[in-house]
Formats: structure tokens, sequence, C-alpha cells
């Protein structure tokens, strides 16, 4: 355990199992989000002590990073030069940066699949997603047909099912719909089906359990919604974490288990 005081702020950050080194963004200043950060680099610590190692420089306003087991390490920043229409690929021995792009406008959240092979991501001003073939190039825009009037802003959160045959993608703050497309083959996506939401608006996040029975879909910001839980295999709505009560009845404990009528757990 150590503390160390970074001037140029931290947001996210993302342990790197080589050497023990952490890759920390660092496009903030303290307490403020990414709207007002303009560092173009992301440090590189000693993860054991917390010492800089490098710097890593490729645009600003860096944001969410991630390293999955098929590497390499994943960048995307908020940046406004046109740097941030780009998704960055770091490698984490030589930090050698490359990047595919450019997208249709600035990214948000991604996700990569379990091969480095293909990227889903939200993109600024798109109903939709956008898909990047991380190992050609060619990025592939998929429409939601018949999508809310006016501007999309940015969609965000989006999620590849465990089995990657289909990816779920929320839609706008004020839209209460998750869309979910077919993706057996990632260049044609198919939009399959489009939940509605409890709660009547939209939502921040989405992710599943490991082994792709449940999808989880939490609100937006500073709300207070449950996170709302779906069968991932027939894509019904089973119950809110975070609320009363659930579809079937049972009470959520202080703890914040679940309990049936007995109080059983």
């Amino acid at each position: 355990m150590f503390t160390a005081i970074r001037s140029s702020g931290i947001e996210r950050s993302v342990l790197v199992s080589i050497g023990w080194r952490s890759i920390r963004t660092s496009s903030y200043s303290t307490f403020r989000r990414w709207e007002g950060g303009s560092a173009d680099y992301i440090n590189v610590l000693d993860a054991n002590i917390g010492d800089v190692v490098r710097e890593v420089y490729f645009s600003n306003r860096s944001h969410d990073t991630q390293y999955p087991v098929s590497g390499p390490i994943f960048q995307e920043t908020k940046a406004e030069d046109g740097s941030g229409n780009y998704l960055y690929l770091i490698d984490p021995n030589s930090y050698a940066v490359s990047r595919v792009g450019p997208y249709s406008g600035i990214l948000g959240p991604y996700a990569v699949d379990s091969t480095s092979s293909y990227a889903v991501t939200n993109v600024r001003n798109l109903w939709g997603m956008q898909i990047a073939n991380l190992k050609t190039g060619e990025i592939i825009t998929a429409t939601i047909p018949n999508h809310p009037p006016g501007d999309a802003g940015l969609l965000h959160g989006i999620a590849w099912t465990p089995d990657q045959s289909e990816v779920w993608e929320n839609s706008s703050g004020s839209d209460p719909h998750v869309y979910i497309w077919g993706v057996l083959n990632p260049t044609t996506p198919i939009l399959k089906d489009k939940l509605a939401l409890r709660s009547g608006r939209g939502s921040h996040w989405l992710t599943f359990d490991v082994k792709g029975n449940y999808g989880y879909v939490a609100p937006i910001k500073n709300s207070d919604d449950g996170t709302e839980i779906f069968n991932a295999r027939t894509h019904a709505s089973v119950g809110l974490a975070g609320t009363k009560k659930t579809e079937c009845g049972r009470q959520q404990s202080p703890a914040g288990g679940f309990q049936n009528g007995d109080g059983a757990e």
C-alpha cells in the first residue's frame, strides 16, 4: 500500500501484470472531470511504489482505459481536436502507440471482444454504434432504425455478452431502452431486440455475469432508480437491485442480499 500525489490529477487506471506496472490516465485537473482536462499523456506507474516510470503521449483528455487478457492496452479520449475520433492501442512492453479510426465522432464507452479482434463503441452524435475490425482497421456503422427524434448526444454503455453472440447498447439519458445487436458475424450486425426499462428513463452502464446468465443495466448518474436485471438469454426483466422489491416479491435485506418472504437468503 502506498500514497502518491500527482499534480495532473487521476481519473482512470488499469493494472498491467507485466512487471507490476500501472497505466493511469492523467488528463484531469484535480476534482474535475474530463471536460476541463488538457494533459496530452497518460502516466505509467510502478505499481509497487507509485513512482512514474514513463509518460505516454498521444492525445489529450484521456478517459476510459481497458487491458483485456488478450491485450494490448486500449484507450479512448475526449479530445475535440480530431484525435478523440480514434481508439488507441498501447503495447505494454514497448509503449508503442497505434490507433484505429477515424470514427464518425468522439468516442464514448467501448468494449473489446475476447480475442481483441473487434471493438464496439458508442460514438458521439450517433444513434447506434460503430464496430472496428482491430486487425484491418475497417469500421462498420450500425444505425438504430426508428430511433427517437433529435440529436443522439452520446449513448452511454455497451457490452458483449460472454458468448459474444450479442452486443447490448444503452441509449440516451432520455430514452428508456436497451438495444440488442446480433453479432455472430460482427461485420453485419443485426438489431434483434429493444428492451424497455422499468424506470422510464435512460441508463448509464451495463455488464453481465461471467456465465452470461444475467445482464445488469445501471441507471443514469445520481438517480434513485435501481439497476435492472435481465435474463440475458430470454431478454426478460427479472428484477431490480438497489430497490425494496424485485419482480418475484423478494425483499432486499439490509446487507444487500435478497430475501424470500420467509426471510431466508
